[in-house]
C-alpha cells in the first residue's frame, strides 16, 4: 500500500509519495501507537505523536496491493495471516516452536548455508535486528566484491516527550 497526495501544503507544496507494505507486522516500536498509521490516544499519546497521525491523515489517496508475491509457501502464508491478525491457534504455536534456534526439535543451524543463508529472520529485540542486518549486509557486500560505505543519521533534534 502506499499513500499520496498531489500537492501538499504542509511540506511546503512539494509532492509527497509514503511507500510501505502495510501487511507486514508493525514496526519496532516502544508503543503500540508510535506507527503514524496507528490511531492515536490523545489522553495517552504526546503531541508529537497526535501531530504525526494528524499529517498522515492529510493524505487522501490510499492505493492498496492485495497480491502476496514473497511468501508462497501456503502453512507460513497462513501462519503469518493469523500472527498479523493476533489469531494464532497450537498448529500455529507448534510451527513456530520448531524454528527456535535454542528449542531441542530445532535442528543444528549453519546460517552459512541454504536455506538460512537466505532465510528471513524475526526477534523481538531491535539490538538483534541490527546486528543482523548490520552482519547481512557485510557478508552480502563482501560476496559481491562491492565496498561497503555506511553513513550513520544522528538525531540533532531534541524532543522532550
Amino acid at each position: 500500500m502506499f499513500k499520496h497526495h498531489i500537492t501538499f501544503a504542509l511540506f511546503g507544496g512539494l509532492n509527497v509519495i509514503l511507500v510501505g507494505d502495510f501487511h507486514q507486522f508493525p514496526p519496532v516500536a516502544t508503543k503500540p501507537s508510535a506507527a503514524l498509521y496507528c490511531r492515536c490516544n490523545p489522553a495517552k499519546d504526546t503531541q508529537n505523536d497526535l501531530l504525526g497521525r494528524k499529517l498522515y491523515e492529510q493524505f487522501d489517496t490510499i492505493i492498496r496491493l492485495k497480491t502476496q508475491v514473497r511468501v508462497t509457501d501456503p502453512e507460513w502464508l497462513d501462519l503469518l495471516q493469523h500472527i498479523r491478525h493476533g489469531n494464532c491457534n497450537e498448529r500455529h504455536i507448534a510451527m513456530l516452536r520448531q524454528v527456535i534456534v535454542t528449542h531441542n526439535d530445532c535442528p543444528v543451524t549453519d546460517f552459512t548455508t541454504s536455506p538460512w543463508k537466505d532465510a528471513l529472520l524475526v526477534t523481538l529485540r531491535h539490538a538483534v535486528r541490527m546486528k543482523w542486518n548490520n552482519m547481512t549486509t557485510k557478508t552480502h557486500t563482501h560476496a559481491l566484491g562491492i565496498t561497503l560505505i555506511k553513513c550513520p543519521a544522528f538525531d540533532t533534534v531534541q524532543v522532550d516527550n
